[in-house]
């Protein structure tokens, strides 16, 4: 699971992005994560606002909040539950919920290496805007995630998610998340993130592919 010990972990941070996807616009991120570890179960919580200025505009557009339980069955395999909220004005999502569970293996665990393979059944409820839609499906969410820490001050994880809709294989989302963190302090850290989403079926008139660049301070506890 990644959690040495049991007990409640936590980070808060701050970050700044440059971002693509009906503007080109400044983003201003604040957020965080805890999650409570005991035994062979993970719960995590984790939270996210961003604050986008551009164009001669600014505005509250972006967040989103997820919670996910994870119980270790056996050394190589664990099931995972999750709920997430979430909401995009750019991307014409007024709000998306999702639902879902499955198993996650375990294709290689050592100190300064992992990597994990899911596949999750999700059920997402989407209300979209301009013009107003709503949306009820069931997808697959099946993802690779890697993490190395080559040096105790270096660390980079990366995650790449396919999420087709289970009754049309045509309609799918690939999202690509990673993450370099350098170590500044002991609790203290820069962060580094490019995520990347392409919708295959999109809003109308939101671009097929958006990406965000971060680059903030995270401060763990």
């Amino acid at each position: 699971m990644g959690v040495d010990s049991a007990g409640w972990y936590g980070s808060i941070y701050a970050s700044m992005q440059v971002q693509r996807t009906t503007k080109s616009l400044l983003d201003l991120n604040f957020g965080g994560h805890i999650n409570y570890f005991s035994g062979k179960d993970l719960v995590l919580l984790v939270g996210n606002i961003g604050l986008i200025q551009g164009e001669g505009e600014s505005f509250s557009n972006s967040g989103f909040l997820h919670l996910r339980y994870t119980h270790e069955a056996a050394d190589w395999l664990e099931w995972e539950y999750f709920t997430q909220l979430q909401y995009n004005s750019l991307t014409k999502i007024d709000s998306r919920w999702l639902t879902g569970l499955g198993p996650r293996l375990v294709l290689m665990e050592y100190d300064n290496a992992q990597v994990y393979f899911g596949t999750l059944y999700m059920f997402e409820r989407e209300i979209l805007s301009d013009p107003e839609e709503q949306h009820y499906d069931h997808r697959l969410s099946s993802y690779l995630s890697f993490s190395l820490r080559p040096q105790e001050t270096v660390s980079f994880i990366s995650t790449t998610y396919v999420q087709p809709r289970i009754d049309m294989w045509g309609d799918y989302r690939i999202l690509n998340e990673n993450a370099l963190e350098l170590l500044i302090t002991e609790r203290l850290r820069f962060n580094i993130q490019f995520n990347m989403s392409y919708d295959r079926v999109p809003p109308p008139a939101v671009p097929s592919l958006t990406y965000r660049l971060l680059n903030g301070l995270r401060y763990t506890f």
